[in-house]
C-alpha cells in the first residue's frame, strides 16, 4: 500500500508545532470555534472562524517543518491517489457548473476540500510512528467526551422547550454532524482502551459517555451505527461478553425510551416512512440527473441548484440530497464516482484482505489497526448515504480522512515478508 524509506520514519515529533496544531483543528478547535468571534474584512471578503484559522496555521506549519527538517521520505499509497484526483475533480467542476470560481466558493473549496485532503495525507506521514498514534487516541477521546458533554448540557437545557427542536447539537451547529463526529471516533477510544493508551476504567467512562453524547442528537443513523461500530470492533475482537452486555443494555434502553416523547417523536413509524419516500425520491432525482449528463455531472453544487426543477411544490429552489453518493454521482458523473466510491472501498478491501490473508501471521498492533479502521468505514458509509452535505464538512472529513490515513494504511515492517502487491489488490 505505500514505500517509504524508514530513515524518516523519526524526522517528526508528536510535539513538533505541526502536530500539535494537527490534533488541536480535528478535536479542539471545532469546539473553541462556537465561542470565539470570527473575523470581519468587510463586504465581499469572506470570514474566517477560529477552526478556519487553525486549518490556515497548520497548512502553514507543516511546509515550514517539512522544509526545516529536509523530510524526503515519500509516501505512495493508491488511496492518496484516489482522494487527490476526486478533490481535483470537484474543484475543477466548478467550470462546467451554474458556479462560479468567486470568493465565497474558493473559500469553501479550499477549507472543505484541499485542506481535508492535506490532512488525510499528512496522516500517511504521521502514521509511521505509534507515538503519533496513541497521541491521536488521547486528543480524539478528550474532545469527544468534551463535545459530549457540551452537546448533553445543550439537550437538558432545552428541557421545556419545543420537542421537534429537543436535539443537542453541541458546538457544530447540527445534530446529525455531531452524532456523526463521535462515532467516528467511537473505535478510537475501544483501540485506547484494547491498546492500553487509555485507563480501562476511564476508557469506558469515555465510552459511556461519548454514547450518551450520540443520544442526546436523537439522530437515528448516529444511534443505528453507535451500536454497529461497536458490534463490529467486538465481533472482530470475539469479545462476546461485552457484546452480549450491550446488546441486553440496549434492549433496556429501547423499552425504557418508548415513553421519552423527544425520541418516541423521531422513531414514529409513520414519520420514518414519510422521510424514507422522500429521500427514495430525492436519490431518483439525483439518478435522473446523472442520466441526462452521466460523463462529467452538472458540476459544483449540481444536484443543490437543480433541486427546485425536479421538486416544483416543495418551496425550496435549492435543497440538498441528503445522499453523499448520489450527490457524487450527480455532480461528478462518472469521471468522479469512481475515485469517490474508491476513498471509501479500497482501504476497507485492504483492510478485510491484511486480515483474511496473514491473521496470526501479522503484529496484535497490526491487526488493531486494520480492526480500527474496518469499525470506523462501515458506519460512516452508512451514515453518508443517508446523511446531507457530510463530504462538504471540513469538521468531518479531516477528521474521516485523518483516521483513514493512521488505521488503514500500513508500514511496510507492520507486515510479512511474503506480503506481496497481488496479495493485497
Amino acid at each position: 500500500m505505500n514505500t517509504t524509506r524508514s530513515s524518516d520514519i523519526k524526522a517528526n515529533s508528536p510535539y513538533s508545532l505541526s502536530f500539535i496544531l494537527f490534533w488541536f483543528a480535528l478535536y479542539y478547535a471545532p469546539i473553541l470555534n462556537f465561542y470565539l468571534p470570527s473575523t470581519n474584512f468587510g463586504p465581499g471578503i469572506p470570514d474566517l472562524g477560529f477552526h478556519e484559522l487553525i486549518l490556515i496555521l497548520w497548512v502553514l506549519a507543516a511546509f515550514i517543518d517539512r522544509s526545516i527538517k529536509n523530510l524526503t521520505r515519500r509516501v505512495h499509497t493508491p488511496w492518496i491517489t484516489l482522494l487527490g484526483i476526486y478533490s481535483f475533480i470537484v474543484i475543477i467542476s466548478v467550470s462546467w457548473s451554474r458556479e462560479s470560481y468567486s470568493s465565497s466558493n474558493i473559500r469553501d473549496l479550499f477549507y472543505h476540500i484541499f485542506v481535508p485532503f492535506l490532512f488525510g495525507y499528512a496522516s500517511t506521514f504521521y502514521t509511521l510512528n505509534e507515538e503519533f498514534r496513541r497521541s491521536l487516541v488521547k486528543h480524539a477521546t478528550v474532545g469527544c467526551v468534551v463535545l459530549s458533554l457540551l452537546g448533553l448540557i445543550n439537550y437538558i437545557t432545552q428541557y421545556g422547550g419545543k420537542i421537534d427542536e429537543m436535539r443537542s447539537a453541541a458546538t457544530l451547529h447540527n445534530p446529525n454532524a455531531l452524532a456523526i463526529f463521535l462515532v467516528l471516533n467511537i473505535p478510537l477510544v475501544l483501540y485506547g482502551i484494547y491498546k492500553n493508551v487509555l485507563n480501562r476504567n476511564l476508557g469506558y467512562l469515555a465510552l459511556i459517555i461519548i454514547l450518551l453524547g450520540v443520544l442526546g442528537t436523537i439522530s437515528r443513523k448516529g444511534i443505528i451505527t453507535a451500536g454497529l461500530s461497536c458490534a463490529i470492533f467486538l465481533v472482530m475482537k470475539r469479545n462476546y461478553k461485552i457484546l452480549l452486555l450491550s446488546i441486553i443494555l440496549c434492549a433496556l434502553f429501547i423499552t425504557f425510551s418508548i415513553g421519552i416523547e423527544p425520541i418516541a417523536k423521531r422513531f414514529d413509524e409513520k414519520k420514518i416512512n414519510e422521510q424514507i419516500a422522500g429521500k427514495w425520491n430525492m436519490t431518483l432525482a439525483g439518478w435522473n440527473m446523472f442520466r441526462q449528463h452521466p460523463l462529467k455531472g452538472l458540476g459544483y453544487k449540481g444536484y443543490y441548484n437543480e433541486f427546485g426543477k425536479y421538486f416544483r411544490d416543495s418551496g425550496r429552489l435549492k435543497y440538498d440530497a441528503h445522499n453523499n453518493f448520489i450527490t457524487a454521482l450527480a455532480n461528478f458523473g462518472l469521471i468522479g464516482i469512481g475515485p469517490f466510491l474508491g476513498i471509501f472501498l479500497l482501504p476497507l478491501k485492504y483492510s478485510l484482505n491484511i486480515l483474511k490473508y496473514f491473521g496470526r501471521a501479522i503484529s496484535t498492533d497490526e491487526q488493531m489497526r486494520q480492526l480500527t479502521g474496518i469499525a470506523i468505514l462501515i458506519p460512516f458509509m452508512f451514515n453518508a448515504w443517508f446523511a446531507g452535505d457530510l463530504m462538504y464538512m471540513a469538521v468531518i472529513t479531516t477528521v474521516f480522512y485523518t483516521l483513514i490515513g493512521f488505521f488503514c494504511i500500513s508500514t511496510p515492517k507492520s507486515l510479512p515478508v511474503a506480503t506481496t502487491a497481488a496479495t493485497l489488490k
